[in-house]
């Protein structure tokens, strides 16, 4: 007889990084292998913009909501998953003291791509127009980097979208506390 896995303790976990960098892809990983849900950044923001908030309010307002859908799992003793740029320590600090007011595992993961050519071409092959938000350009990787702060109150996973997957995964999977299924 096979027995059940342990469950994962209550956790939120942000996936942070430069776009194009495999947030997303991680992300819902992370919601599928913890059974909750991701709550993306990009998602929010264009339905935000979409109802007429300008670019730069639709994008602050995006945080706000995705603080507040995360209050709200946590509340009901659920774990959640966000994904977002992240670049602020500001932003990052919020949710880890929302994570703590909750007795949940704050659990930030930090995605690049350490192959700056493999970066660009997917960053340039992907299409956000169906999101409702413009794509973007190399030029705009360059100014959000400039102004990514570094993590300096918690040290994240690091996963690199460049290397190899299964061992992305099983470093997710271990981070998570997820045994992987039989």
């Amino acid at each position: 007889t096979s027995r059940p896995h342990p469950m994962p303790p209550l956790q939120l976990v942000v996936f942070s990084g430069l776009p194009g960098t495999g947030k997303s892809t991680f992300a819902d990983l992370a919601g599928r292998e913890l059974g909750c849900p991701v709550f993306s950044k990009d998602e929010l923001h264009a339905s935000l913009k979409r109802s007429g908030l300008s670019y730069d309010r639709a994008g602050w307002m995006s945080h706000e909501l995705l603080t507040l859908l995360a209050n709200n799992q946590l509340r009901l003793g659920q774990s959640a998953v966000l994904d977002s740029v992240t670049a602020l320590q500001k932003l990052r600090d919020g949710w880890h003291m929302l994570a703590e007011g909750y007795g949940a595992v704050f659990r930030p993961v930090e995605c690049v791509c350490s192959d700056a050519e493999v970066h660009r071409q997917r960053l340039e092959a992907r299409r956000r127009g169906a999101h409702g938000l413009r794509d973007l350009a190399w030029d705009d990787v360059a100014e959000v980097a400039a102004r990514y702060e570094p993590w300096v109150a918690e040290q994240p996973l690091v996963l690199d979208s460049a290397g190899d997957p299964a061992a992305n995964l099983r470093q997710l999977r271990a981070y998570l506390g997820v045994t992987p299924p039989d």
